[in-house]
């Protein structure tokens, strides 16, 4: 199967007289991956994504979207930018309060070049089908949603372009259990796809679990486990590993079974 993403040696250092933020991290991933990315607070999850994403450039080493470099040309960015998106943690910070919902779909489709006006009111209208949004809450602003309806417009966001690499950064973070659970399955049965490589960033292994068949575990800027999710959570090889699936599961149980897998015989 050919690589869609791979990083080859990457570092990348903030400042001179700190460790780095990422140490060396050599990794490659397939379209159809469901990719869980963990680890506590300051591990490089964040820094890792926005790498793999060209949103920062590494240090040291390179990064690798179907076989080439990311594009120094504004115009070829575009074009790779629009096959890479991300959706941001805190979706409350993520959406400007002065601007209506239908300007921020629109900035993006713009952003793009899409085309007719026809057809992005269509397209905007089916990814909040999509996400289970009445398209009317476009001529609304971001206050007036709920803390899950503001989710749910990112992720639409997000899918408006039908990206080949979709990053959730702590797609449940500040969301009560109803709702995180809600989002979730959301994700399992609209972001992670045979056609997508599908990164989710977090700190819990339970939303790890339910996302993802392929789990990398950081610590301080360098990957200490990397294995399908059933073996990392089962059988950690690493002990910061095992602290993790300790504070996070207890117990483990089956992740969620998305709608195009079937029962194998």
């Amino acid at each position: 199967m050919t690589v869609l993403l791979e990083s080859r040696d990457v570092s990348v250092r903030f400042a001179s007289n700190r460790p780095p933020a990422l140490d060396g991290i050599s990794l490659s991933f397939h379209k159809g991956e469901s990719v869980a990315i963990v680890g506590e607070s300051g591990s490089g999850k964040t820094t890792l994504a926005r790498v793999l994403l060209g949103l920062i450039k590494p240090t040291d080493g390179v990064v690798l979207f179907d076989g080439s470099p990311f594009p120094t040309s504004n115009s070829a960015w575009r074009a790779s930018r629009r096959r890479l998106q991300m959706i941001p943690q805190h979706a409350s910070g993520a959406l400007n309060p002065r601007v209506s919902i239908r300007d921020h779909f629109v900035e993006v489709i713009k952003a793009h070049h899409l085309s007719s006006r026809a057809h992005a009111e269509n397209l905007m209208t089916q990814r909040l089908a999509e996400v289970r949004l009445d398209p009317q809450i476009l001529d609304s602003f971001p206050r007036r949603l709920s803390g899950g309806q503001q989710q749910r417009t990112v992720i639409a966001r997000g899918l408006l372009l039908e990206p080949d690499v979709l990053i959730c950064d702590e797609p449940t973070s500040a969301l009560d259990a109803l709702t995180e659970n809600e989002i979730i399955d959301l994700l399992v049965s609209r972001a992670v796809s045979p056609s997508r490589l599908f990164f989710v960033i977090t700190h819990d292994l339970r939303v790890a679990q339910k996302l993802s068949d392929r789990i990398i575990v950081m610590k301080s800027g360098k990957i200490v486990e990397d294995d399908a999710a059933t073996k990392v959570l089962h059988s950690p090889a690493h002990p910061y590993t095992q602290l993790l699936v300790d504070a996070s599961l207890g117990k483990v149980t089956p992740r969620l079974v998305r709608p195009d897998e079937h029962p194998k015989n």
